[in-house]
């Protein structure tokens, strides 16, 4: 099954992640952070594609650059059972808000500290702070690079509880019981889960709000808004050697593909042409693992310890 990913047939854009490679290898200095003669063209109007691609780069190093400060907070919400969130009717909401404020709260903090560095003396910035200082330089470049489709902590905080209360629904609707503790556990630490996310995530911005319409069955998706869900009918639980896993049905990904294609061939006949997909590195660094297995800790905290409690 060929999944979510390259749905929109056009192709990887690999020039964020040699980016990312060159800065991690040679460095960059304070100087080359405020300089934007890498995306501009011969006239000195900015290129907009040029732009997304540096954008693309730093926006998987500061988000590398986020998660490792989150990771290293001594206090996460799973460490305190005041804030157990309760499971009510609106946990898959609740649970979403708290963790997306949290990423929120770490990238507010990451402004503050964008703002100090700015006003001190380049020669006086660490390496942290000339990438910090690169990344806010590009993001404010142009008024539309926040219309990118990079994914971020956020996208992934929505599309891992949106994948985890179909996980449980469609169980229940498959086998006509609510899951085990160990079968819940297995369908969210199982690999093909983790694929599953970062599929989502390798289209782009018109193949992904497409693909996100089709998967909320809505005319107007929004990865924002916390109080929505995917289609329990696209999605089926299947048996592997290990335990139950979900994926999407291949009848739903055939259809989703004549679509596209159909978009395809149209925007060819209007000679539109079809740009590679440019992608956030973080998404093949390692990292992505590491905060799918973040989320399956906070997650199992919240609600499966309430909801399947281990049997004593």
């Amino acid at each position: 099954m060929r999944g979510f990913a390259n749905l929109g047939g056009n192709g990887f854009d690999r020039r964020p992640l040699e980016r990312r490679r060159q800065v991690l290898t040679e460095g960059i200095t304070p100087e080359a952070a405020v300089d934007d003669s890498m995306f501009r063209d011969e006239t000195g109007e900015i290129n907009k594609e040029l732009l997304a691609a540096e954008s693309y780069a730093f926006s998987g190093l500061i988000i590398e650059k986020m998660w490792d400060d989150l990771k290293g907070r001594e206090t996460t919400y799973s460490n305190n059972d005041s804030v157990r969130i309760p499971l009510t009717e609106t946990f898959w909401k609740d649970f979403a808000d708290t963790y997306i404020t949290l990423a929120q709260t770490t990238k507010e903090t990451l402004l503050e500290e964008a703002k100090i560095i700015f006003a001190k003396p380049k020669e006086e910035w660490t390496t942290d702070e000339t990438l910090v200082a690169r990344y806010f330089m590009v993001q404010f470049a142009n008024k539309d690079i926040t219309n990118l489709g990079a994914p971020s902590f956020i996208d992934l905080i929505s599309i891992y509880t949106r994948l985890a209360k179909v996980a449980e629904e469609k169980f229940f609707e498959t086998i006509k019981r609510e899951p085990s503790r160990d079968e819940y556990i297995h369908v969210l630490s199982d690999s093909s889960f983790q694929k599953m996310m970062e599929q989502l995530m390798m289209n782009n911005r018109q193949t992904g709000v497409s693909l996100f319409a089709a998967l909320e069955g809505t005319a107007t998706p929004d990865t924002d808004d916390t109080s929505r869900s995917f289609k329990t009918n696209i999605f089926e639980i299947y048996q592997s050697d290990t335990g139950p896993c979900l994926r999407p049905k291949e009848q739903f990904m055939d259809r989703y593909r004549h679509v596209m294609k159909d978009h395809l061939a149209r925007l060819k006949e209007s000679n539109i042409d079809i740009q590679p997909v440019l992608r956030c590195p973080v998404i093949y660094t390692g990292k992505l693992k590491e905060m799918c297995g973040w989320l399956l800790h906070e997650f199992t905290f919240h609600y499966v310890n309430q909801k399947y409690p281990k049997k004593l």
